[in-house]
């Protein structure tokens, strides 16, 4: 079992962070680079996503699915094997929906790893050394920090462009100021605003003794725009050179997909200049909004048109 996951786990890991793929993407047309990149994110017939790939080839994956499948589809009005077999007939109809969805499909997922683990009689704790629990944790942290708070960044980058319309023709002359653009659009607007971690000690911070064993939310939204750490911290620039922001976190707790998410960020932005160079907002930037979460810093919607 255990190594059946890594291959599963290797394989999409593999093709989405090689060379080979980074090269295809970046040698392609822009028309053609959102078909490949939805592709190699997987849930489609040519590559079926992580939880569709265990939907198919493990039963008692399969079978938790199901048996959580009609409990949701009365209750939330959408099938869960639906999802799992790779089709969705019933789309949400707003973001809170799917916001909503998308916490249910991630729950359904952690247990039905969970039971995965005990059907094949293994004890992952004495084999990797954490609980088959932490496991399916981590698998659906991945799943979701792999594609949610990427979309986010895409959107608000976007946005941003047309927020800052000097920005905007800068990129526009030249496509290579892209990653310094995203890096001030990670700081600036960062798709998670909060980082959770447990102290190993006692710690003393401006006069407040925080024990060993305290659950801390650190405000990575407010770190990014500490005025002693940057100058004119509310300004969008692109001469902040080095922009050491925390939005990908920092040290051993790195974002895992940081390069990925980049890349697919810029690879976004080539092709919205590119295929639409003078791309407008489609409806008054004044009437923005945003998903209500003290988490996410994430757009419900933005409308844009080709000019």
């Amino acid at each position: 079992m255990l190594s059946k996951l890594r291959r599963l786990l290797n394989s999409g890991f593999r093709h989405l962070s090689s060379a080979s793929t980074v090269s295809r993407v970046a040698s392609s047309s822009p028309r053609e680079r959102p078909r490949l990149l939805f592709a190699f994110h997987g849930g489609n017939k040519t590559r079926p996503g992580m939880g569709q790939q265990f939907y198919r080839e493990e039963a008692a994956f399969r079978q938790t699915i199901q048996r959580c499948s009609a409990t949701v589809e009365r209750c939330m009005g959408f099938s869960l094997s639906d999802v799992f077999e790779g089709r969705d007939s019933r789309p949400a109809n707003s973001p809170e929906e799917t916001e909503r969805r998308n916490i249910v499909i991630l729950s359904a997922l952690e247990l039905a790893l969970c039971d995965l683990w005990q059907a094949y009689g293994v004890e992952p704790e004495a084999a990797v050394g954490i609980s088959g629990g932490e496991i399916a944790s981590v698998l659906k942290l991945l799943w979701d920090a792999g594609t949610v708070t990427t979309s986010m960044l895409i959107a608000t980058s976007a946005l941003l462009l047309l927020r800052h319309p000097r920005i905007k023709a800068e990129a526009q002359r030249n496509l290579r100021v892209l990653p310094t653009f995203i890096d001030e659009a990670l700081r600036f607007e960062a798709p998670d605003q909060l980082a959770s971690r447990v102290t190993r000690e006692d710690v003393e911070l401006s006069g407040v003794v925080i024990p060993a064993g305290a659950n801390v939310k650190l405000c990575l939204g407010a770190a990014n725009r500490d005025p002693e750490h940057f100058t004119e911290p509310e300004s969008l620039s692109l001469q902040r050179n080095p922009n050491p922001h925390l939005a990908s976190s920092a040290g051993p707790h790195y974002c895992l997909g940081a390069f990925l998410a980049r890349m697919e960020a810029r690879v976004a932005l080539e092709t919205l200049l590119t295929v639409w160079p003078n791309f407008t907002a489609a409806r008054p930037l004044s009437t923005v909004s945003y998903v209500e979460s003290i988490q996410f810093r994430a757009l419900k919607y933005l409308f844009v048109k080709a000019a």
